[in-house]
């Protein structure tokens, strides 16, 4: 099977390693590290070794009607819809409190669902903390509060936890120390994981729950778990 994801597959006595793309700005590997090894034994990422602007050269030399198509964004997989719209057909939005890190309320945000740890955009703050950058460092879901801070590192941890853990080739031996990135697209940090899927980072680091812990070896997916606290 062929996709179209940024990544690469090499092959060696019978094993099949995922791999990031050539082009770093690109690169999904992050997104594919479920693929059971089974699976990755016969996939294909054809455009995984090339930069994007080679795979739009090539788009315009075929006169393919996607050649000029900007780079898709967001909900790319559910069309021309809004987060707030699309997560509108499933939940209940509620409006609600922003509190700052003593419990005092500064203002309001349009439904706690729609925001994420270290998040700085998207609340009504009060004039007194308008101006002021303040970021997300904790969401409490049951009250429907947003707590913010001047301090974008109050959101960060040394420790955390991850669940449904999947390793790409084999179980390594623990404990393990690699590199790690907790949202797509930034820059990772080494850290040590126990076979119980503990977490120590070498830094502090935004680790989000619900998000995915990736574990990387340079270039090599090594596998890889959902991050629950």
């Amino acid at each position: 099977i062929a996709t179209g994801h940024y990544a690469r597959v090499e092959k060696r006595d019978d094993v099949a390693y995922l791999m990031r793309a050539i082009d770093p700005a690109k690169d999904q590997s992050y997104f594919l590290y479920r693929i059971p090894q089974e699976v990755l034994m016969h996939t294909l990422f054809p455009i995984g070794a090339m930069h994007k602007k080679n795979v739009r050269e090539i788009a315009r030399n075929l006169e393919l009607p996607i050649a000029h198509k900007p780079d898709s964004q967001g909900l790319c997989f559910v069309g021309e819809v809004s987060l707030r719209e699309f997560l509108g057909r499933f939940i209940t939005i509620t409006p609600g409190l922003v509190e700052d890190t003593s419990g005092i309320a500064i203002g309001n945000h349009d439904g706690a669902v729609f925001y994420t740890l270290g998040q700085r955009h998207g609340l009504r703050l009060d004039a007194a903390h308008n101006g002021v950058p303040m970021f997300i460092v904790a969401i409490d879901v049951a009250r429907n509060v947003v707590r913010v801070s001047p301090v974008r590192e109050a959101a960060s941890v040394h420790k955390s936890q991850i669940i449904n853990v999947h390793w790409i080739s084999e179980r390594p031996a623990f404990p393990l120390e690699a590199e790690m990135q907790a949202r797509y697209h930034e820059k990772s940090v080494r850290g040590l994981i126990s076979a119980d899927g503990q977490v120590v980072f070498n830094e502090q680091h935004l680790a989000v729950p619900g998000q995915s812990l990736v574990l990387y070896r340079g270039d090599e997916v090594l596998g890889g778990g959902v991050i629950c606290a």
